[in-house]
């Protein structure tokens, strides 16, 4: 019987991998048709953070730009703050701007999932963020019912049938048919995280069918991108060498009616 009183697998376990190592879990190119291979093997090299746009772009140009707290996530703010405020008045300056820094690098994963993908970004790395936002929630919901049924109005004293002693029983705040209802939500919300990930970290069997369409739509992309651009190098090429001929022609042109005029 699954435990309805702590979290599924630890928490935030079950998206370990998908969150917390957000962008580097293993994929292969078996399901991919073999002329998409390479192109499938491009997006898998990628690393989703440092190669994949984010929806926010610094446009402040050359000038690097202090980072502040306040626009951090309260619970990240948080930890700038409290580690600013042990930091002596006087050494401070600069360090705002490196916690912060230093607690988006730690949190890179976390904040990517919230602040979400640039419009540029490929469908892999766009699917990568829905399942993990998708589990976050639904692990959410999970834990909402789990500390639903655990909550006591109080307890009582009953005798224990074994030895006569008297000890105390919690008393739960719901009754037997909300808890029993509440259970049911926990396991369903199980079997979809399940399907998403699963308790290691890796991609369940929905996440999986997930992300090998998003790779195979992902290498389409970037075969037709390629495509274009070698069609486009072609393109040049194939006028400079027209400009070329243009210019023989006109220049042996002119070697003719200098010709004809030697001639007459």
């Amino acid at each position: 019987m699954t435990d309805t009183t702590t979290p599924a697998a630890g928490g935030n376990e079950p998206m370990r991998a998908v969150i917390t190592n957000y962008g580097h879990l293993s994929g292969d190119t078996n399901s991919v048709p073999d002329d998409l291979k390479p192109f499938a093997q491009q997006v898998l090299d990628m690393d989703p953070i440092k190669d994949v746009p984010s929806a926010v772009v610094d446009n402040t140009g050359v000038r690097p730009m202090k980072l502040q707290a306040s626009a951090l996530p309260d619970d990240m703010k948080h930890a700038v703050l409290d580690k600013l405020h042990r930091i002596p008045r006087e050494m401070r300056d600069g360090a705002e701007d490196r916690l912060v820094r230093e607690v988006l690098t730690a949190n890179r994963a976390q904040m990517r999932l919230k602040i979400g993908l640039s419009q540029d970004a490929l469908p892999y790395h766009a699917e990568q963020v829905d399942i993990a936002r998708q589990a976050q929630e639904l692990t959410r919901k999970r834990n909402w019912y789990a500390e639903q049924v655990g909550r006591v109005s109080g307890f009582k004293t009953v005798e224990d049938p074994a030895t006569g002693d008297l000890r105390p029983v919690d008393v739960p705040l719901l009754s037997d048919p909300k808890r029993a209802a509440y259970r049911e939500q926990i396991t369903d919300l199980d079997r979809q995280i399940r399907l998403l990930v699963n308790p290691d970290g890796s991609y369940g069997i929905e996440g999986q069918r997930r992300m090998r369409e998003a790779l195979v739509e992902s290498a389409t992309r970037l075969r037709k991108v390629e495509l274009q651009r070698s069609e486009e190098a072609e393109a040049r090429q194939m006028a400079a060498n027209i400009n070329r001929q243009a210019r023989v022609k006109r220049r042996a042109e002119s070697y003719a009616r200098m010709n004809a005029d030697d001639v007459g």
